[in-house]
């Protein structure tokens, strides 16, 4: 039988190996999860916002790998929800708030006067969507696939009406 001490010793080596396997574990989940598109586009959206210096390196990289847009001036308060993060295009004025999901070529652009649109917490815009102009959307807003939401009516459209 195995005095106090040796199982103590055999104890610790089992708890060191463990814990080296499960940082192994933990660190290959991180790389592996840099390969998801979502997930590196989330991280380009929000350096390519932040960043100053390195803004067009950013955007180049948005650019070439998701045919996506971020210009200089866009914030984001936390890094956005990309499902498909092809073709989507976010203005310089624009602020996105946290946890909002962004599906595929979603706009976030100005209008004649300038202004752009203010993005709330949790909101989802679902595909080809486009949102202009001063529009505040509140937390939790779901915009439909193919709308397009502004201020005021588009010029030169006709009333159908």
């Amino acid at each position: 039988m195995p005095s106090i001490s040796e199982f103590w010793q055999v104890t610790d080596d089992a708890c060191r190996a463990y814990e080296s396997a499960l940082q192994t574990t933990l660190s290959r989940a991180r790389w592996r999860s840099l390969l998801n598109p979502s997930i590196r586009a989330s991280v380009v959206f929000t350096m390519a916002s932040r960043a100053s210096r390195s803004h067009v390196l950013w955007r180049n990289w948005a650019v070439r790998s998701f045919s996506s847009d971020v210009s200089k001036g866009a914030h984001f308060d936390g890094p956005p929800i990309l499902p498909h993060p092809i073709g989507i295009v976010v203005g310089r004025g624009t602020r996105v708030g946290r946890d909002v999901t962004l599906y595929q070529n979603v706009t976030l652009g100005t209008d004649a006067s300038g202004r752009y649109p203010k993005v709330g917490d949790g909101t989802i815009i679902y595909t080809n969507a486009v949102v202009y102009g001063g529009v505040k959307l509140t937390a939790g807003t779901r915009i439909r696939a193919a709308a397009v939401v502004g201020p005021a009516p588009l010029h030169g459209v006709p009333d159908t009406r």
